[in-house]
């Protein structure tokens, strides 16, 4: 027993009793993962998707860029101008695209983004623009950008091809 003011005396604990609790706490790491709906799933897509479309873009491959747009796009040759111009003209382009939301249609998705870019060209003075879009995406078996409504971030001069809406 213990008198007024004093804590109670503890036992250490058993070998046996600090394994089943190391055990216990390593099966609950390893729960495993929860599972996505196909919504889940698809949003991780197409958010892939655009990602990847900014880093091909940043990385100044035009073949990428243009292989993501879907040929329905408005003014697609129009736009393949724009991007391979921007790859030849600029030695240095930064482009960060920020997922705000995405809403899931039947077969397509709404991507709403902000994007901040950079273009840089030894000997002249960088382009620095940012907006706000919505990147409309097909969602089939293979995704494809097939309409830009808002700011293109694909364009460093800030015009939009005829086309888009």
């Amino acid at each position: 027993m213990t008198t007024r003011g004093e804590l109670p005396i503890m036992r250490p604990m058993s070998w046996w009793c600090r394994t089943a609790v190391v055990f216990l706490a390593v099966l609950s790491a390893c729960g495993g993962t929860p599972k996505l709906t196909d919504d889940g799933r698809r949003v991780q897509v197409v958010a892939a998707f655009v990602g990847d479309l900014g880093h091909a873009y940043e990385r100044r491959d035009a073949t990428a860029v243009m292989a993501g747009i879907a040929p329905s796009f408005a003014d697609r040759e129009e736009l393949r101008r724009h991007v391979e111009s921007a790859v030849a003209g600029f030695d240095d382009i930064d482009l960060a695209l920020t997922i705000e939301r995405i809403h899931l249609d039947a077969e397509t998705a709404t991507v709403y983004l902000r994007w901040d870019g950079g273009w840089r060209a030894t000997g002249r003075d960088p382009i620095v623009r940012q907006g706000a879009a919505r990147f409309i995406v097909e969602t089939g078996e293979r995704s494809f950008l097939t309409a830009v409504i808002g700011d293109m971030p694909f364009l460093p001069a800030g015009a939009a091809p005829a086309g888009s809406p």
